[in-house]
């Protein structure tokens, strides 16, 4: 496992820094609340205990973070048009479904539907249309 850092940028390493600095904070604020107060007095033991099982999670909070700024996100290649309809309309079992829901939800909002059936404003619809295209081309040659 590889570690992947985007070194030109410039507004992501400020934030990452703003949040470390965040948590930093919190662990600061713990130690100053809870364990240097209770430090020589009868709740001296709850405070430790207190205090590592913040240190736990702060610990795993830490290196979730790390590990999930490191990881190398991936990639979709250019071109890649393998998407099948069952998986673009999860819940539906067609694009037609998928468009009466979507005008259902649209004219929720707005009050009517303009559309009147046509699914070239969905993005769904144009993966679909891609699909078809590419057929068409393919039995062009």
């Amino acid at each position: 496992m590889g570690c992947h850092l985007l070194c030109n940028d410039g507004l992501g390493r400020c934030m990452s820094i703003f949040v470390y600095i965040i948590m930093l904070l919190g662990m600061l604020v713990v130690v100053l609340t809870i364990l240097i107060p209770a430090l020589g007095t009868e709740d001296e033991a709850r405070a430790w205990i207190e205090y590592f099982c913040y240190s736990f999670f702060w610990s795993m909070m830490v290196t979730s973070h790390m590990r999930t700024m490191c990881a190398d996100p991936g990639f979709i290649p250019e071109g890649y048009n393998e998407y099948k309809e069952e998986v673009l309309v999860a819940p539906f079992k067609s694009f037609a479904e998928y468009d009466k829901a979507y005008d259902t939800i649209k004219a929720g909002r707005s009050g009517s539907v303009k559309r009147n059936g046509d699914r070239s404003s969905t993005r769904l619809a144009s993966v679909n249309d891609s699909e078809q295209n590419e057929k068409v081309n393919e039995q062009d040659y």
